[in-house]
This record gives C-alpha cells, sequence and structure tokens, in this order.
C-alpha cells in the first residue's frame, strides 16, 4: 500500500471517529480491518491527530456557544423577571443563570490558580 494511501486511510479513519461513530464504522469507511483500526488506536501519533482534530471542532464548537451567550443569559433574565411565567420556570432560569455564574468563577479561580503556580515554576 502506498503511503499516500495509507494517510488517506487515516485520515479517513480520524474524520470518522471525530463525528463520534464507531471503530468499526471508521474501518469500514477507511476501507480497512478493525484489527487495524484499533492498532491504529494505539499508536502514538494517530492518537495525537485524533485528539487534535476533535480539540479543533470543539474550538469552534465553543465559539458559536460563547458568541450566542450573551443573548441566551438575556433570555433566561426575561424568563427570570416575567411574573407571568409559571415559578418553577423562573426559579428554573433563575438556577440556571446562577449555576453559570459559579462555573465561570471556579473555572477563572483555577485558572488564576494554575498561572500563578506556572509562573512560580518559571521563577525557580
Amino acid at each position: 500500500m502506498a503511503k499516500n494511501d495509507i494517510t488517506y486511510k487515516r485520515e479517513s479513519a480520524i474524520a470518522v471517529l471525530v463525528t463520534g461513530q464507531s471503530v468499526k464504522e471508521a474501518a469500514t469507511t477507511a476501507k480497512i480491518s478493525e484489527r487495524t483500526m484499533y492498532r491504529w488506536l494505539k499508536e502514538e501519533d494517530f492518537t495525537m491527530q485524533l485528539a487534535m482534530e476533535q480539540r479543533a471542532i470543539t474550538k469552534n464548537v465553543m465559539r458559536s456557544v460563547v458568541s450566542r451567550s450573551e443573548r441566551a443569559a438575556g433570555v433566561l433574565d426575561a424568563i427570570m423577571s416575567n411574573d407571568k411565567l409559571s415559578v418553577h420556570a423562573r426559579v428554573a432560569a433563575a438556577r440556571t443563570l446562577l449555576e453559570f455564574a459559579y462555573k465561570t468563577f471556579e473555572i477563572q479561580d483555577i485558572v488564576e490558580r494554575i498561572e500563578a503556580l506556572e509562573r512560580s515554576v518559571k521563577n525557580d
């Protein structure tokens, strides 16, 4: 098998795996055996490329989510503030806003701690 053919098959398998499909489906798409697919999944360069593709997709999704977050918060605020809606809907909206606020604070705190640790390691 030519190197370009193998590269194409590996890239095809990765493209299927990042969509959440099974190893069997990835092997079928790449026209390889499941055994080969499992062997590739044990190879560091293959798993690193797969992880890199998954991170790229995740970053794109997160950009999309972040770009809509202010609008989503506005919707939740409108629900929470609307006295004509049920108490359950208003409480659910308030709870969601509080949970996101807490998670944002918690993540920011973790980031600050990691940055402080990194600075301390660089200074040692």
